[in-house]
């Protein structure tokens, strides 16, 4: 279990399908709950397609493209290749952020989502989804990027001190006895004695 910094907590588990092992992770939204309220690097992608199904709550989620007119001026950084200042190497500067689309998931919502696209899950909510992630061959070797203001750097999503696990399965298990009985079924037998 894991606190991310752009608001959320999350684990990961493995899926055994089809003699494949999927990763997934349950991701917990809780308006309540805001680690680093300052994170200016938000809008990010993934090296990997997503498929989530909203099992308790409601989500928004945002999708963006980047383009060279505009009036919101970003860079774009690469997460996890650190240069000699400790950040990611930045990759595009002064671009345009445009929204392509909002979209309002509700319980029971599936969606997937391409690898190499920007989103972003704003907390208005409280939500708890479960993510498979399916690798994408065409982004082999890549790293991820995020989206910051022009001229700023980015938050570390991770550069804060984690509560003890203790606490983290305390917070998730107060979280998941508010859901509906369908997702109570799913989140409390995960919670370790």
């Amino acid at each position: 279990l894991r606190i991310h910094g752009n608001g959320f907590f999350f684990f990961f588990f493995r899926i055994l399908q089809n003699r494949n092992t999927i990763e997934a992770r349950i991701h917990v939204w809780d308006k309540s709950f805001r680690i680093l309220s300052d994170n200016n690097a938000q809008i990010h992608d993934h090296v990997w397609e997503l498929h989530s199904t909203v099992l308790s709550g409601q989500l928004t989620h945002l999708h963006y493209g980047i383009s060279d007119n505009g009036n919101d001026r970003v860079d774009i950084y690469s997460v996890g290749a650190a240069d000699k200042n400790g950040m990611g190497e930045i990759l595009q500067e002064n671009k345009s952020l445009e929204l392509l689309g909002l979209y309002k998931m509700n319980v029971g919502s599936d969606y997937t989502f391409k690898a190499g696209q920007f989103h972003h899950t704003p907390i208005d909510q409280n939500a708890i989804t479960i993510m498979t992630k399916l690798d994408d061959p065409t982004f082999s070797g890549q790293r991820p990027r995020v989206v910051c203001p022009h001229g700023e750097k980015p938050t570390d999503a991770f550069g804060f001190e984690q509560p003890c696990q203790e606490k983290l399965w305390s917070m998730f298990e107060a979280v998941a006895l508010k859901c509906d009985d369908a997702a109570k079924h799913i989140l409390i037998p995960m919670i370790p004695n």
